[in-house]
């Protein structure tokens, strides 16, 4: 692939694709930086473009996590990342402070545009699902993971693991529950989640025991500035002892 240099194709495709899967996106339309009357700086879009950029949104605490996705984006491409500072909106919301990473435009993200999006809804294409580990698990629950507890009439805390599939359609979602499954015998359930239009989004969610398995697992590939969602008080109690792979 033209413009990676230190890295295969299938790993670099495999990353930028699991950036996707998570919080990531991918747009042909360009993008342009503007201040707003608050202060806050907001990337607008406007004027399609040949080719299609990555673009991404974190708070500005998971620099750990952004500085990763630049330093792999920018095997391929330039790479810009813009600091909107914190502010509040006109609904009287604070708002932390957020990187906002962007990228060049660039066939290679045009193509997998073209397998990623339908009618410009992100899908799950089975082409990426095959190159997905538990690195790139790792990646989807720092973005859109969470542990749940809940309280028994008992006084015993109960924890399970979710993850928020809500962008998908429930095939999609099904896709995923399974390919946990069958690659590493992670058991999920999908659970309906009723949004203000009365419309329904589904999300992944799975029993306490399979949650310290699944944490287990992905701990290896995280990003330090994520560890609040590794351990817990309430986890009773949860903290693996294991660092790259080798338990420690």
């Amino acid at each position: 692939m033209r413009g990676v240099t230190t890295m295969d194709e299938k790993l670099f495709t495999k990353f930028v694709s699991s950036f996707v899967f998570g919080d990531g996106a991918l747009s042909s339309m360009k993008s342009y930086w503007r201040t707003m009357d608050d202060g806050s700086e907001r990337a607008s879009l406007n004027n399609k473009k040949k080719n299609s950029h990555y673009y991404f949104k974190q708070l500005s605490i998971h620099q750990d996590y952004v500085d990763f996705q630049k330093n792999t984006l920018s095997e391929l491409t330039s790479v810009s990342v813009i600091t909107a500072p914190a502010y509040t909106d006109t609904r009287g919301y604070s708002c932390k402070e957020q990187l906002n990473l962007y990228t060049s435009c660039h066939p290679f993200f045009t193509k997998m545009r073209e397998r990623f999006y339908l009618e410009g809804k992100k899908q799950i294409d089975p082409h990426y699902l095959k190159l997905w580990d538990l690195q790139t698990l790792c990646f989807f629950y720092m973005d859109n993971g969470w542990i749940e507890n809940s309280e028994q009439k008992s006084g015993n805390i109960y924890t399970r693991v979710g993850l928020a599939t809500h962008a998908f359609s429930y095939g999609d979602v099904a896709m995923i529950k399974s390919w946990m499954k069958e690659k590493f015998d992670f058991n999920f359930d999908i659970k309906r989640h009723k949004q203000k239009s009365g419309e329904y989004k589904f999300y992944l969610r799975n029993s306490k025991d399979n949650s310290k398995r699944f944490l287990e697992a992905v701990y290896p590939y995280y990003f330090p500035s994520f560890e609040y969602k590794f351990s817990t008080e309430r986890f009773t109690p949860y903290k693996p002892n294991i660092r790259g792979g080798d338990i420690v």
